[in-house]
């Protein structure tokens, strides 16, 4: 019997430990982590909005997305279907799923820059033809300031192929390819054109300069390979013979002109027709505009620009009242003045029709009555005063012959006498403000008395007996000023 029970206690212990240590293998087992997301297109730069898709290993996972920046969640934008990129973003993106670890975050960057311009088929004149001993091949664009790159070995063009610069002379059948790049734009198609030399007979004329639109003339050169072909021409579009136009030398041509030429040689007889078209063009240069508009001033005019929206114009001006041509003066810098003045100016460039003469006038109306007296120990020195021009509500602008300018701030300006104070420093002063006078800078300080007399503008002012220091000197010379001015204050 009791060994029937303890074979029983053994049987119902090792299930309990079998029991236990299978769940607790089971307690331990890691937590499994979702595959992270990927994404259907790369990091990189587009020229176009794109679509992107997202995908994800891990069976019934869900994807999460952000577009500005953050950290994604599962609180944050779900995919369920592809996304719009059409400007630079960062994408980022999380997968998860209930009972597992979440992803790590994946992000890529798409830079969106779009081209909306495309450059122009290059042109290469002239097209596929034959010669027989060389020829002479231009490459030209429509777009402007582009880089034509070229190849001659069949290839097709690309950024780091010859770039165009002259044209091109070829004595041995040749393909040219020709595209144009420019920043910002997407190159233009490729042109092509085979040159096929053949054995004998007489060249077509070539035009040195190509065809096209030109801004008041255009030099006409033309040559021939041809040795001792005489070259004959027409600007009418008619054919030319040798009754026709020889040509010697280049010459220019001012209006638009289908120009035709022929060779000839006794024994080889014509060549083929060349022909180009120059269309010439009289452009006119924009009128000058003034910074500051005509009118009445209680001052005189300092820096008064005058400008021209065409570029490298040449703007000529007049203060006379003369109208302005090329001789007259150029404008180089504003121009300043204190009396009554029409300026007149007009712009001039090359081979363009010269602007209108566009005119301001300034009238000036400042007062000239009045004199400034200094006593020191050189003796008594009198500047005549030019204007006085009231700035604000108490402060008077006086400004003398000799370009001396003096600025006076008042406590008054009504009529009535007023003492100076006895301290540079006083806040009650009635009078501060510096001129000008012979290589120095003097500044009112103490003592003398003003005397306003008011009448609606007109006044009458006297300074007098005041103390003025030399601001420059490093022991004050103590000067007496006098003012005295009568009229009216602009």
């Amino acid at each position: 019997m009791k060994k029937a029970l303890s074979t029983t206690l053994i049987i119902v212990l090792s299930a309990i430990f079998i029991f236990t240590s299978c769940k607790k293998d089971k307690d331990d087992e890691p937590t499994p982590t979702v595959s992270n997301p990927t994404f259907t297109m790369p990091s990189g730069t587009y020229d176009n909005d794109i679509s992107v898709g997202m995908t994800c290993a891990t069976d019934g996972a869900s994807i999460y997305y952000t577009t500005d920046g953050s950290t994604p969640s599962s609180t944050s934008t779900k995919f369920t279907s592809n996304i719009t990129i059409s400007e630079t973003t960062t994408l980022k993106a999380i997968s998860c799923k209930d009972g597992y670890n979440d992803s790590g975050i994946v992000e890529a960057t798409y830079t969106i820059e779009k081209h909306t311009d495309k450059i122009e088929t290059p042109e290469i004149k002239p097209g596929s033809c034959t010669f027989s001993e060389s020829i002479l091949v231009s490459i030209s664009c429509a777009t402007q300031g582009v880089t034509i790159r070229y190849t001659l070995d069949g290839s097709e063009p690309g950024a780091s192929s010859e770039e165009y610069k002259f044209p091109l002379t070829f004595t041995e059948t040749t393909t040219v390819k020709a595209k144009a790049f420019a920043e910002g734009m997407l190159p233009s198609e490729t042109a092509d054109a085979t040159f096929t030399k053949e054995s004998a007979g007489i060249h077509a004329p070539e035009f040195i300069y190509p065809g096209g639109t030109f801004v008041g003339s255009k030099v006409i050169a033309i040559r021939c390979t041809t040795e001792g072909a005489a070259i004959y021409y027409t600007t009418d579009g008619s054919t030319p013979t040798t009754s026709s136009t020889q040509y010697i030398t280049s010459f220019k041509i001012t209006e638009s002109a289908t120009i035709k030429a022929i060779a000839y040689k006794d024994g080889l007889g014509y060549s083929d027709v060349a022909e180009e078209h120059y269309e010439i063009i009289n452009e006119t240069v924009a009128n000058p505009t003034f910074s500051i508009s005509g009118g009445t001033f209680d001052e005189p005019i300092k820096n008064l620009i005058i400008s021209c929206a065409t570029e490298e114009a040449t703007i000529h001006f007049t203060l006379n009242g003369s109208e302005p041509t090329e001789s007259s003066p150029v404008y180089s810098q504003p121009l300043s003045f204190s009396e009554t003045v029409t300026v007149k100016a007009r712009a001039f460039k090359n081979e363009y029709e010269p602007s209108d003469i566009v005119e301001q006038t300034y009238i000036i109306e400042i007062s000239t009555d009045g004199l400034i007296t200094v006593v020191n120990s050189t003796g008594t020195h009198e500047f005549v005063i030019s204007y006085v021009a009231r700035k604000g509500l108490n402060t008077l602008v006086v400004k003398t012959e000799e370009e001396n300018e003096m600025t006076l701030n008042f406590e008054h300006l009504e009529t009535g006498t007023y003492n100076f104070p006895t301290s540079e420093n006083d806040p009650n002063a009635t009078c501060t403000g510096t001129f000008v006078y012979p290589r120095t800078t003097l500044k009112f300080i103490n003592g003398g008395e003003i005397s306003v007399i008011k009448d609606g503008n007109n006044y009458t002012l006297t300074i007098d007996n005041v103390e003025a220091t030399d601001v420059n000197t490093l022991i004050p010379a103590i000067q007496h000023v006098s003012l005295s001015f009568t009229g009216t204050v602009l």
